[in-house]
């Protein structure tokens, strides 16, 4: 299996797909895609990315895109971290949406703005984002405090899409251990796991090897 992953080491998107390459030992190169230089504007990557983002992840010569489908792509491909019943891969696939809805546009737009575009924040910007932070970690906390993972009893790429800015939360100033227990459990869990990297060890600003 030749894999090939675009992206770039700040983002958490790009970081829940690398992981999940690595929690199956799939071995991929990776290609840098610098944003700040404007490269996801480039007409050559835009024939990879139709969209012009990342991640993309390329699989035999075919490209896929957006994060939840790149993670169930591989959880099929491989057969590791996918749900066991009908009703698992439901809830899965709710988790990946609340992740989409609830989670990218609190914690990350948060992360992002105070990290890389400051100049657009203020505080009623912050404490709007901070507000559905706070709502999105106590519905992950209230779930995560009568399971030990998000779906069933193993973890599935639920977890790993999740819990991919949570892992981060302190750069957008979010105390989770402090104030969300069983979610600060959970990403223990989930650090513990064999083949888990830590967020800005999973790729760098170079080409190469993932």
């Amino acid at each position: 299996m030749a894999f090939t992953l675009y992206g770039a080491p700040g983002s958490g998107n790009c970081h829940k797909v690398a992981r999940m390459l690595k929690l199956c030992d799939l071995p991929a190169t990776y290609r840098f895609i610098n944003l700040m230089e404007g490269a996801q504007h480039d007409p050559a990557f835009w024939e990879i990315s139709p969209l012009g983002e990342i991640p993309v992840l390329v699989d035999g010569g075919k490209a896929l895109y957006q994060s939840p489908l790149i993670l169930k792509h591989l959880a099929e491909k491989t057969g590791r971290f996918g749900p066991d019943t009908a009703d698992e891969r439901y809830r899965m696939d709710s988790w990946l949406i609340f992740d989409q809805q609830r989670i990218f546009p609190s914690i990350a737009v948060k992360r992002f703005t105070m990290r890389f575009t400051p100049q657009f924040g203020n505080p009623e910007v912050y404490a709007f984002l901070d507000m559905n932070a706070r709502r999105a970690l106590r519905e992950l906390d209230r779930a995560l405090s009568v399971s030990d993972y998000l779906v069933g009893a193993s973890p599935t790429i639920a977890d790993i899409a999740c819990s991919a800015y949570p892992l981060m939360a302190g750069e957008a100033e979010i105390d989770i251990p402090a104030e969300w227990p069983a979610v600060a459990a959970w990403l223990d869990r989930l650090t513990a796991l064999p083949g888990w990297v830590a967020p800005y060890d999973l790729m760098g600003r170079e080409d190469g090897p993932l």
